[in-house]
């Protein structure tokens, strides 16, 4: 679909023209923000997975997002903002590796004050915890994750719980804390099938992988992989498949397994390419 950008100084004339009816210029940004809202609330669950299509239209959005939650802080509306935020945070982890702003949206959103339900605020610390691990920042992951499944045990919205636990699972097991690491993967996939979300199907099944492989049961390991790359592929969630054909293959690989090691290994290689995964260094 083609697209047509507005010269800066025809911009900046209308958006003048427009203050000068203020009641319009409000109801014009509310209306605004209620439409790209709407927008990022039906492509979150394909964001999380990596569906393509969503990936894509969210970022051709991409600075209507922007001026959505400027409008939404500017205008006191916490709840949204961090509704909003929260649901990007894949985008901004895997798709532009634009971990700081992704981070600075949610923090400014928390940074509102009461108001906000659980579940945003849940949403909002899962997001902050993601972009942190990418960031090796294992103690601000640590703390929001913990904060965020506090708040997610409590609210209606299971996929939450799934996401917090899956994320907290991962910051034990990279410390080493390998039984903590598998009771919250059990945790993130009891809440993931409550939840009837696909995507935290897929990666509550991935982080029993990764916890089953640290304690060296590859074969509940490879299962569990297995799991996820089929739950992934039926649900074409590309940034999903291609973390579970990886774990997958150091699975096998551990198994003594190499060449099909290898060969998912390169399918694994083929799939970032296709789909420009970002390296995860920071901008």
């Amino acid at each position: 679909v083609p697209r047509y950008r507005m010269l800066e100084t025809i911009r900046e004339f209308a958006a003048e023209q427009l203050r000068q009816y203020g009641d319009h210029e409000a109801a014009l940004q509310h209306a605004h923000a209620a439409f790209f809202t709407a927008l990022v609330s039906a492509a979150e669950s394909g964001l999380c997975a990596g569906v393509m299509a969503d990936v894509s239209r969210v970022e051709a959005e991409l600075d209507n997002l922007r001026a959505t939650l400027s409008w939404l802080l500017a205008a006191g509306d916490a709840e949204t903002a961090l509704r909003v935020a929260a649901a990007l945070s894949e985008y901004w982890t895997f798709a532009s590796g634009q971990f700081s702003e992704g981070r600075g949206w949610l923090e400014r959103a928390l940074a509102l004050g009461a108001g906000p339900s659980d579940s945003a605020r849940a949403g909002a610390n899962y997001g902050l915890a993601t972009m942190a691990l990418h960031q090796a920042d294992l103690p601000a992951s640590r703390l929001a994750a913990t904060a965020g499944l506090s708040l997610a045990r409590s609210a209606p919205d299971p996929r939450w719980a799934a996401a917090n636990a899956y994320m907290l699972s991962t910051v034990e097991r990279i410390e080493g804390r390998y039984d903590a690491a598998l009771a919250l993967a059990a945790e993130s996939e009891v809440a993931a099938g409550a939840s009837g979300k696909g995507e935290w199907v897929g990666w509550s099944a991935l982080v029993r992988g990764a916890a089953r492989h640290a304690t060296g049961d590859l074969a509940n390991a490879v299962s569990a992989c297995e799991e996820a790359l089929e739950t992934f592929r039926r649900i074409e969630g590309r940034w999903g498949e291609v973390f579970a054909t990886e774990s997958l293959a150091l699975a096998v690989r551990a198994q003594g397994d190499r060449r099909r090691a290898a060969a998912l290994h390169a399918r694994g290689v083929g799939l970032r390419h296709e789909i420009g995964s970002p390296t995860g260094i920071e901008n």
